[in-house]
């Protein structure tokens, strides 16, 4: 990322984690996305069709909130979760999820449970399965994805500098901004059809 980063929204992808009680140390962090090569070209430019958000960095407050109603419920959190500044570079995420047409179009095959919608999100793919199709888009496309760092995700996920401190990711009613078994019946549904976050996620 010389003045911002191509980077894929994955949110397909389930990570296991041990969750612990823990106490909170502030600690303060600076985050470098240099590391890795990047494109600056203009997002409108895009060879391989998915549609990227730039993300203006910045710093925030990582990790989860102590103000979240928990239930009266001892709130379980992961040691490094506690909440502490961070500084994130300028970057760019995808607006959507990666959808089926998108895998199929670098893959060639569909992966996903619910087939029947080209819309929809990828599923049923490992980080593994995320690697060679981020392998074959760079091949493709000629640019530089990847996917996003832990830090870059959450700051997108909460709006960025443009936060409205929302409960979930754009809103603090979660029927407005997420699926659920609730009001998907049951299956994936296709990407932007909820409403956006502050960044137009």
């Amino acid at each position: 990322m010389l003045t911002f980063e191509i980077i894929i929204l994955k949110t397909s992808l389930y990570f296991f984690i041990l969750i612990q009680f823990s106490s909170c140390s502030v600690r303060d962090e600076k985050i470098s996305n240099e590391a890795e090569e990047s494109v600056t070209h203009p997002i409108g430019e895009r060879k391989s069709g998915l549609e990227m958000i730039f993300i203006e960095g910045g710093e925030y407050m990582m990790g989860g909130s102590d103000s979240v109603d928990d239930g009266g419920k001892p709130e379980l959190r992961i040691a490094d979760e506690c909440p502490h500044p961070i500084t994130i570079n300028d970057f760019s995420i995808g607006k959507y999820e990666v959808t089926q047409k998108d895998w199929i179009e670098v893959i060639g095959h569909n992966p996903s449970y619910n087939r029947d919608c080209d819309d929809c999100p990828v599923e049923q793919v490992s980080w593994n399965d995320t690697q060679a199709f981020i392998e074959k888009l760079n091949l493709k496309s000629g640019e530089n994805y990847r996917l996003p760092t832990e830090e870059e995700w959450e700051f997108a996920a909460k709006g960025g500098l443009k936060s409205e401190d929302f409960i979930y990711a754009g809103s603090n009613e979660v029927e407005k901004v997420a699926w659920f078994r609730e009001n998907s019946d049951g299956k994936s549904q296709s990407v932007g059809k909820l409403a956006p976050n502050e960044l137009g996620i």
